[in-house]
């Protein structure tokens, strides 16, 4: 998703962050041979990031990792910010916009926004 965000927003500096080794490799040789300069990929834990002063966050979780980024998108994110979540609800909050995908699963895609 971070390679389709970075062309699709090629003014916006996008942070993507995978804590699984294979994912990450795999990402970091495509950066490597057709990257997009606007990408940065960090190896790790998504709770390292500083989200203070992010106006967008997409996440691809499951509802586990969710309920536990709801304290740090409440401490960090700045009121207004919005969260995307792909498949996974972000529990106790309710979307301001849910969409289905055009896609076999009909995916669920949730937008909800920072209220800090």
């Amino acid at each position: 998703m971070a390679f389709a965000i970075a062309a699709r927003c090629p003014k916006a500096r996008v942070i993507a962050w995978e804590a699984s080794p294979f994912p990450f490799a795999f990402c970091w040789l495509r950066q490597r041979l057709a990257g997009r300069p606007n990408l940065v990929l960090r190896f790790g834990d998504f709770h390292q990031a500083d989200l203070r002063h992010a106006s967008l966050t997409v996440t691809y979780l499951w509802t586990g990792a969710m309920t536990r980024l709801a304290t740090k998108f409440d401490a960090e994110l700045p009121t207004g910010a919005e969260v995307i979540s792909h498949t996974f609800a972000w529990r106790g909050r309710e979307p301001e916009e849910t969409r289905v995908a055009d896609d076999l699963y009909r995916t669920k895609v949730y937008r909800y926004r920072a209220t800090a």
